[in-house]
């Protein structure tokens, strides 16, 4: 067992009604006075108790990857503070067996004063690792930060985006047995997001432990194991499907959406276009086509566009046999399967189009065999799809059928 938390628990002392504003010296000298004179009256301004986590209780074994989820405001931070050692518990045992490294928000960790290269060492050091072994690692991070040319730049200088590139890049690499990732990785651009979420898999491989926080359900897909904070209280789940229906609500599950008739034109019979919602929250959709070809056309294109609430084709795929193989057709009947990732698409309603051309480019198809489906996440952020697809790929194959 890598990490044993057992009935955790912090408090906070908050003041009630405490006031914006400056107080003048009168004002203190007459809440003076009135605490003299009048010592068993209450004062508005007590303190009274805050419990940011309650009794929480987890445990995780090598290789295990854990997604806490919650609203802001639920304990997730706390949680991982108390993990690294920055904040102590009120209540509760939590036993860490081997290093921990930690990136939590944007700053924490890092000396300002020092350079990137220092902080590098820095990092190392904290974590009991001599300067052999860092440098040992200082290229591939380096090469993973993406930020070369400013390695001698004190970091107090760097924008959040370069230090959450050289932060996250020091965690991942540096060995530690218990990566814990915070929602720093918000800050970061699309691309270098997904980067991340690669390299947190290899990580995962490798058998370290790694817990994560992010309000982005597609990055999660990682995750083995999820735990669902609310108001400081975990959630009782089942699993990291569950953990993630019951954050994201999903009692308004997506809906179907279907053709089916008899399209003819020319050689080529459309049957049906279905779309076929996930029956989980971190599962995938899928597209099933029907056609029938009434003689052989070998070169024919058959594939879909998926197009987005303003017209835009963010999707243009052309359907392949195994492997990726073309597929030469003949006279007969077909179905062909395809898995759609929702977590690749920001929220918002889109519509799948059929896309069969004849060799000499007729197209076939027309608008009114389309179907759609809603993406609808709460606290959709940091999507790692960019605004236009291109060459989108997924698992394709072919299955011919009687229809």
């Amino acid at each position: 067992m890598t990490l044993l938390v057992e009935h955790l628990s912090k408090k906070y002392s908050v003041l009630r009604n405490q006031k914006l504003e400056t107080e003048t010296l009168k004002d203190k000298l007459t809440a003076g006075l009135k605490r003299v004179f009048s010592p068993k009256k209450i004062i508005k301004n007590a303190p009274h108790e805050f419990w940011a986590l309650n009794d929480v209780s987890f445990s995780l074994d090598p290789g295990d990857k854990l997604a806490v989820i919650g609203k802001n405001g639920a304990g997730k931070s706390t949680l991982l503070k108390i993990i690294s050692r920055i904040t102590p518990p009120t209540n509760g045992k939590i036993t860490v067996r081997g290093k921990v490294a930690a990136l939590l928000e944007v700053g924490t960790g890092f000396h300002p004063e020092l350079t990137g290269k220092e902080n590098i060492y820095l990092s190392g050091a904290l974590l009991g690792m001599s300067k052999i072994e860092i440098a040992g690692k200082f290229d591939e991070i380096v090469d993973f930060s993406e930020i070369e040319l400013f390695l001698d730049t004190p970091v107090k200088r760097y924008s959040s985006g370069m230090f959450v590139r050289l932060a996250f890049a020091v965690a991942a690499h540096l060995e530690a047995e218990i990566l814990i990732i915070d929602e720093a990785l918000a800050v970061g651009d699309t691309q270098y997001k997904k980067k991340c979420i690669d390299k947190l898999e290899e990580v995962g491989k490798e058998g370290r432990t790694i817990i994560f926080v992010t309000h982005d359900m597609w990055a999660l897909r990682f995750c083995n194991k999820g735990l669902l904070l609310e108001n400081g209280s975990v959630v009782p789940t089942d699993s990291l499907a569950d953990c993630v229906a019951k954050y994201s609500g999903s009692g308004s599950p997506q809906k179907g959406s279907s053709w089916s008739g008899k399209f003819e034109n020319g050689p080529v019979v459309i049957h049906s276009l279905e779309y076929t919602p996930p029956k989980s929250p971190l599962g995938k959709g899928s597209v099933s086509i029907k056609i029938s070809l009434l003689q052989a056309i070998p070169d024919l294109f058959v594939g879909f566009l998926i197009v987005n609430r303003s017209g835009n084709i963010i999707v243009r795929h052309k359907i392949t046999g195994e492997s990726g193989s073309e597929i030469k057709f003949l006279q007969g009947s077909y179905e062909f399967l395809s898995e759609i990732d929702p977590g690749m698409f920001l929220n918002g309603i889109y519509t799948i189009e059929l896309d069969i051309l004849l060799p000499e480019g007729k197209k076939i198809s027309h608008q009114g065999i389309a179907v759609s489906f809603e993406i609808f996440r709460p606290e959709n952020s940091g999507n790692l799809q960019d605004t236009l697809l291109t060459g989108w790929k997924g698992d394709f194959k072919s299955i011919p059928c009687m229809i």
